[in-house]
């Protein structure tokens, strides 16, 4: 089986997949992967390495990576052993000094003929701390969003395309790296398992509601594929802000007096302060990773907007949808987030199955029209068991 990997820089794919590596070889089974950039590095007859290797010319790059690509197919294809796993580590784009390039050449993915694509992601502030280890850490801080955005859109569009081209279903996943490489695992040994996309109340809880939701969320694990939204945490960042607003506001608010007062005779700029003027005044520190107050700003509504279009995606490549609702003095407690998930899956012909202890007759229409509910994840699961996990294996 091949795959294509993809996932832009920081991610330190290649010591993720030496990790899934070694839980194959545990279980005895063949898994290998090479990561194109290394490969690059290693065939270059000059000194290069991650740091300098995108300053070579274009033209020179370009052929450096037509030639490595080629290299890799040969070998592959001339491979007697035929059985196991094999991921082609690569990026789908690149954004460097001279900005945004392609690094995916539809030929030569036609070619290698993957079964299956897979685009890794993380959080941000994650991604810039390996850039930063790296020593490459020269991208504003906007970019690494739009950068993770490109890779997801891109390595899905040339899926899809290739599927196409080649006349065979090649599955698209979106896989945030915190899940571990276990969740890799299981979707290559484990390709026609069910998938499940988890929903659970995030903001508000106590502890001992993230116990609960804790054990829910391992439950299922156990015997699912499972895609959990909360993986991936970027809007830490939002939150932060939001939480120390008002003392930051207060702490320079002679400043921003300042700013409004101000006045000039028209010119072609003004002093202008808003509900965010504050952001650009600030510096935070997220375990080690300083970020000016500004950085933050530049991503502050995209964050929110990137978490609604990820959360859909994971859902799309999800079987169905499976969602805790937790019980507040004998009532129901649905978040926003929870409530439009559901119907995002309903009205994408997922089916949506409800946790809650109090039972349907407790719950909203607004939940009960839109989905099966059970009162604990015993129930659920064995309901999943009959629908899904026996019904795939008679088609097998």
């Amino acid at each position: 089986m091949r795959i294509l990997m993809t996932g832009q820089s920081g991610l330190n794919k290649s010591k993720y997949l030496a990790k899934t590596e070694e839980i194959f070889t545990e279980e005895d089974i063949k898994f290998d992967f090479i990561t194109v950039g290394h490969k690059m590095i290693e065939n270059y007859y000059g000194k290069i390495d991650e740091r300098t290797i995108l300053n070579l010319p274009k033209p020179e790059l370009e052929l450096l990576h037509a030639l490595t690509w080629k290299e890799i197919l040969k070998d592959l294809n001339n491979s007697k052993e035929k059985d196991g796993f094999f991921v082609l580590n690569t990026h789908s784009v690149f954004r460097w000094h001279h900005g945004l390039f392609p690094t995916l050449d539809i030929d030569l993915v036609l070619k290698f003929k993957p079964d299956m694509v897979i685009c890794l992601i993380d959080d941000v502030l994650d991604v810039k701390k390996g850039l930063q280890s790296r020593g490459t850490d020269i991208f504003n801080f906007w970019e690494l969003f739009a950068w993770r955005e490109e890779e997801t859109w891109i390595s899905k569009f040339i899926a899809a395309s290739v599927a196409k081209l080649l006349k065979k279903d090649i599955p698209f996943f979106l896989l945030p790296k915190a899940q571990g490489p276990r969740t890799l695992v299981n979707l290559l040994s484990k390709p026609r398992s069910p998938k499940a996309y988890i929903s659970f109340p995030i903001t508000g809880i106590s502890p001992e509601e993230a116990e609960i939701i804790g054990e829910f969320k391992s439950k299922v694990k156990e015997s699912l594929i499972v895609f959990d939204p909360y993986r991936i945490k970027d809007r830490r960042l939002t939150v932060a802000y939001y939480t120390a607003e008002e003392e930051i506001k207060e702490e320079i608010s002679q400043i921003i007096e300042t700013l409004e007062k101000h006045e000039r005779a028209e010119t072609l700029w003004e002093s202008y302060v808003d509900e965010l003027t504050p952001l650009t005044l600030t510096r935070f520190d997220f375990s080690g990773v300083k970020l000016l107050g500004r950085e933050l700003l530049s991503v502050i509504e995209t964050i929110d907007s990137q978490i609604i279009s990820r959360d859909h995606m994971l859902i799309d490549q999800s079987d169905f949808v499976i969602m805790y609702i937790k019980e507040e003095r004998g009532s129901s407690k649905i978040s926003a987030g929870c409530q439009s998930e559901m119907i995002y899956a309903y009205t994408n012909g997922k089916p949506v199955y409800v946790i809650f202890s109090g039972g349907a007759k407790k719950l909203s229409p607004w939940v009960t029209q839109f989905s099966a509910v059970f009162k604990d994840v015993k129930d659920c699961l064995d309901h999943i068991q009959k629908t899904h996990i026996n019904k795939e294996r008679s088609e097998i």
